[in-house]
């Protein structure tokens, strides 16, 4: 299990969903740290689409804050051994996840089925800074286009996570 813990998230496993064992912690000096950093995500995602490399993907949101004008996201691409993450990048990397005001605590979906493969995920089309401002008839909220994700090689080398609309969405 993946917690968030203010400006960190810590790692917890158990062999029976009642007693918790502390495994470790991420975060420190890692990232971005403008405000508390929220609904944690870990999954593994093949690298330019090859099943022998896959990495893993941390994802968290950050609440609220003047640097960004509102809420976001950061993702780190490292290694996992069920219990530690370590992060690929340098320890001053940020990583963002979109780019835009209205996508937060994003959460991806499991058992999809295997011969999919796919990653999909949805994040909340709201932002911090206005919450209450939105109306509330006849309903308040709404989530994004559900996204495949996948981790590319950029042309400097960087693996970075990519995001596009689901063929669903054709």
């Amino acid at each position: 299990m993946v917690v968030s813990t203010n400006q960190s998230v810590t790692f917890f496993n158990s062999d029976n969903l009642i007693d918790w064992k502390f495994q470790s912690q991420f975060g420190d000096n890692e990232g971005s740290h403008v405000a508390v950093w929220e609904c944690p995500d870990l999954f593994r995602l093949p690298v330019d689409g090859d099943n022998k490399r896959e990495k893993w993907v941390l994802h968290v949101s950050i609440g609220d804050n003047d640097v960004t004008n509102g809420s976001t996201a950061q993702y780190f691409i490292g290694e996992f051994d069920g219990k530690q993450f370590v992060n690929d990048h340098s320890l001053e990397t940020v990583l963002t996840t979109d780019f835009g005001q209205d996508f937060y605590a994003a959460q991806s979906f499991s058992d999809i089925p295997k011969k999919d493969g796919r990653r999909i995920w949805l994040g909340l089309m709201a932002n911090w800074r206005y919450p209450y401002q939105s109306p509330t008839e006849p309903w308040m909220g709404a989530m994004s286009i559900p996204r495949q994700l996948s981790l590319r090689t950029t042309e400097d080398g960087m693996v970075k996570l990519i995001q596009e609309p689901i063929k669903e969405m054709e």
